[in-house]
């Protein structure tokens, strides 16, 4: 699988800075990166629509611009706000959000395109590459940010991650004469911090494609990932001082347990085991099963250990990747192990399980002949699944969501609105996942304020803001008296299913 070259020689494709990190090599391939996401995400181009955030951050980049950027440099992503509400100052209306998703759809193009070229840099056959980058985009985590506008800041912040290893595994090759990148390196880290915290850690398995070559003994490899976690340390504090600067100058703390450090680490590690690590290590499925995840991991372990069996240290330096590439949600107080938060936990799985079948790898010309086919049938089941996800837990629901909205919100002139929430799962889902796949919008606090304004900015742009009073878990029917100007929405499925 890997043709590498000695350590400290240079590798293929790298004979300078700009090819391993221009992505002027072999240009086809991050086309074809790019066309297997627009077949795997295609759906989220079928009908208009938005998710939960996307008619909070469209309605407040309009009305309160500033804003936008007070609330997200409060969680440490001052950059994230600059662009989110850029982008989104250009969107005219909820079906413009299409065209958003496209930007970020290209974005995740080009970080899949990252991972192609960090294993190339690492001696990686350009098939295999190309699979598991691909595959890498088709992953759950991935599927939710494709599906949803509101992460188009987040694949800048992978692609400066990535970049940043790339550049400092690049250093440590002539570190006396490249010593300066890896200064570079840290502000790249530092950068892809204040925009999306989870998706920098893409740090992590570009490291792990680094340290795992077999010319890597293991002194080497401990004094490389020495050097890498200095570097990533630098770029952390850096984003921190951001983090509590804006702490301090903004009086607001919309999300509390996001700045704070937990109290309890082994009830976090626990947590984590029990949590986001089963997820990542059932891959592509989104309902997770134990049984799947210890298998996963078992292979994994196997696969390392005899691999590596004369170096077993670099196995543990391999298993100590997977906390570290979901370190910003360890540290934290708030445990909550969205799947948008586990891009990098995912690919570290993803690539360490790649490494582990190679050493799996039988001899034959059977064994030749289906491993020539096998890559493909797994990409296009990872591709028709993500498709299928797309469609039928964001897309499907959230654009059926808006069209009973847009239905019962009359034109004529009102002052106030009540609005009967639907429960957090969507029934038209046969399951549902944290607050992503398969989820109600509406359900959200903050959504229907912001739904309805647009909804009636759309018909008329002149039209006047209507207060919303949302009433979550509403049951059986509206007694009340309306007053006058006031209308009743019941937004409840259950209630018109009945």
């Amino acid at each position: 699988m890997h043709v590498r070259p000695p350590l400290g020689s240079r590798r293929p494709h790298a004979t300078n800075i700009a090819a391993p990190m221009a992505g002027f090599v072999r240009l086809g391939n991050a086309v074809s990166i790019l066309l297997v996401l627009l077949l795997a995400y295609c759906p989220t181009f079928f009908r208009p629509y938005a998710f939960v955030d996307d008619y909070f951050w469209l309605d407040l980049s309009h009305h309160d611009p500033a804003d936008v950027f007070r609330r997200l440099a409060v969680q440490g992503r001052p950059l994230n706000g600059l662009i989110l509400r850029f982008v989104f100052q250009q969107a005219t209306a909820i079906s413009s959000l299409t065209w958003i998703r496209g930007i970020t759809l290209a974005g995740l193009a080009d970080m899949g395109w990252m991972l192609y070229l960090a294993m190339r840099f690492n001696g990686w056959r350009r098939s295999t590459a190309l699979l598991a980058a691909a595959m890498a985009c088709c992953l759950p985590g991935i599927q939710v940010h494709a599906a949803w506008a509101t992460s188009v800041p987040v694949p800048l912040s992978g692609i400066l991650a990535c970049k940043a290893a790339i550049l400092a595994a690049w250093a440590q090759d002539r570190i006396r004469r490249r010593w300066p990148m890896l200064i570079v390196a840290s502000l790249l880290v530092f950068a892809a911090m204040t925009i999306y915290q989870p998706t920098a850690m893409l740090f992590w398995p570009v490291v792990a494609l680094d340290l795992l070559r077999r010319e890597c003994q293991t002194r080497a490899a401990l004094k490389r990932f020495a050097v890498y976690f200095a570097v990533a340390s630098v770029g952390f504090f850096l984003a921190w001082l951001v983090l509590r600067h804006y702490l301090a100058v903004i009086p607001q703390r919309y999300s509390p347990q996001r700045d704070s450090f937990t109290h309890d680490p082994l009830k976090k590690l626990s947590w984590f085991i029990h949590h986001p690590l089963v997820d990542s290590m059932n891959l592509f499925l989104i309902w997770p099963w134990r049984a799947v995840a210890i298998a996963v991991e078992l292979i994994i372990v196997a696969g390392l250990a005899k691999k590596y069996r004369r170096d077993l240290l670099k196995v543990l330096i391999a298993l100590a990747l997977l906390p570290l590439s979901y370190l910003p949600n360890l540290v934290v107080e708030e445990s909550w192990a969205s799947y948008r938060t586990q891009v990098a936990l995912s690919w570290t799985a993803l690539i360490l399980l790649f490494i582990a079948l190679s050493a799996f790898r039988p001899r034959g010309k059977w064994w030749d002949k289906f491993s020539n086919l096998s890559p493909s049938i797994a990409l296009f089941a990872a591709m028709g699944l993500s498709a299928y996800h797309v469609l039928r837990f964001f897309v499907v629901p959230q654009s059926q969501e808006l069209l009973d909205l847009r239905a019962q919100l009359p034109r004529a002139n009102i002052d106030h609105i009540i609005l009967l929430q639907p429960g957090a799962t969507n029934l038209q889902c046969p399951f549902s996942r944290d607050d992503e796949f398969g989820r109600n919008s509406l359900n959200a606090s903050w959504v229907p304020q912001s739904a309805v304004n647009l909804i009636r900015e759309e018909a008329d742009p002149n039209a006047p803001r209507v207060q919303v009073q949302s009433i979550p878990d509403f049951k059986g029917n509206w007694t009340a008296p309306l007053p006058a100007g006031t209308i009743l929405i019941d937004m409840r499925v259950e209630t018109q299913e009945n």
